[in-house]
């Protein structure tokens, strides 16, 4: 198997070289089927929940404040437990897989029909 893949490798360096957006897209989709916490933990952070809860100051901080409550088991409920490392990752890494899947997907379609990774 090993040969076969340095056979490989001269023309996936080649096909990366003259593809480089489509390389990267197809890059970015795989590590996030890999390791969904690469997407989650940013945006998580972007909107304010950390991994010891709502941070002060940011925006579901605020928005949590306003609302007064959240019910359990609820969809925020969830995302709060999975930024916190709750019974929500599951949930949350499941929906990052799928998504980054759809969207590989629909690139690679998209890309043998010449609708896209034009320059």
């Amino acid at each position: 198997m090993a040969k076969r893949f340095t056979k490989a490798l001269p023309d996936m360096k080649a096909l990366i070289k003259s593809n480089p957006r489509q390389a990267a897209f197809y890059a970015i989709c795989s590590v996030v089927i890999a390791l969904p916490a690469a997407a989650t933990t940013p945006a998580f952070m972007a909107l304010g929940l950390g991994a010891k809860g709502p941070v002060a100051g940011l925006s579901f901080a605020k928005v949590m404040s306003s609302w007064g409550f959240l019910k359990a088991g609820g969809f925020w409920a969830t995302i709060q437990s999975a930024a916190m490392g709750g019974y929500g990752v599951g949930v949350v890494a499941g929906i990052t897989k799928l998504f980054a899947f759809v969207i590989g997907l629909t690139g690679f379609l998209l890309g043998r029909r010449g609708k896209m990774w034009r320059k």
